[in-house]
């Protein structure tokens, strides 16, 4: 070919291209997916593993900050082994709501960082570094959130140390706790405060069975079934109380001024 000038031009190489589609990005850590600021002591938190693999949880630990101001708390830690896509619930022990049983929860506990309100950022961290937020560190007393649950939208793959409320969370009305969901095959972990240390025998039961506390302080009793409906309330006066149920899976929990300490209970 010949320019306007008669000069020849060198001809033109082809090229073929092909394009690839860029891979997803690979999700590697575990983060809050799940935050339930409710009525009363209606606390919930969930975190998810999306990552390929099980994930060890000994590394991280839960804090929280007080009306949003000072230091971190010192913590509740967390154990076991969490699967691939699996869900790992926290609750408050005096969770009171019909639409999840506190026995399919994974933690539950009077521990102070499931006692927060809506000026109370929750951390999580891993080895001490904090990866996950919900709410804002010095946040103040302005409530980031009350009387909601928040769930991580769907396109939320990892871990955010900045809380960004409208860009990663959906916001649902006060006590909604539908989308708890445990795919854990483990028994619900106690976590106790100072408590009062209890036996119940015989456990398995065929109905009648003796609930024993070692110390000659009144307790109340409290069971709760399988499905979380509270059963039982009655008080213990002089160590021991005899009681019949229907067979079923129950949760005893025994409080008294030093804390509480919950157990399972098998009827047949």
């Amino acid at each position: 070919a010949k320019d306007a000038a008669g000069n020849t031009s060198v001809a033109s190489l082809s090229v073929n291209a092909t394009t690839t589609a860029l891979a997803a990005p690979a999700i590697v850590e575990l983060f809050f997916t799940e935050y339930i600021e409710g009525s009363s002591n209606n606390k919930v938190l969930e975190i998810t593993n999306k990552t390929a693999n099980a994930i060890t949880l000994t590394p991280y630990i839960i804090k929280k900050q007080t009306n949003g101001a000072g230091v971190w708390s010192s913590g509740l830690p967390l154990n076991g082994t969490l699967a691939s896509n699996g869900k790992f619930v926290i609750i408050n022990s005096a969770l009171a709501t019909s639409c999840y049983s506190s026995a399919l929860a994974n933690v539950s506990t009077a521990a102070a960082e499931m006692s927060f309100n809506g000026n109370d950022a929750i951390g999580l961290f891993k080895n001490g570094i904090l990866i996950d937020i919900i709410g804002t560190f010095n946040g103040g007393v302005t409530n980031f959130s009350i009387d909601e649950t928040l769930r991580r939208k769907a396109a939320v793959i990892a871990p955010s140390a900045t809380f960004n409320k409208s860009g990663q969370w959906d916001i649902f009305p006060l006590d909604t706790c539908s989308g708890i969901n445990n795919r854990q095959s483990q028994q619900v972990q106690i976590i106790t405060a100072t408590a009062p240390v209890f036996s119940i025998f015989p456990n398995p039961s065929n109905g009648e069975f003796i609930i024993e506390i070692e110390t000659r302080q009144n307790a109340l009793v409290q069971i709760f079934s399988i499905q979380g409906q509270k059963v039982v309330e009655q008080e213990i006066r002089d160590k021991q109380l005899i009681l019949n149920l229907q067979a079923g899976i129950y949760i005893v929990k025994i409080i008294n001024n030093d804390g509480f300490e919950t157990k399972k209970l098998v009827v047949n």
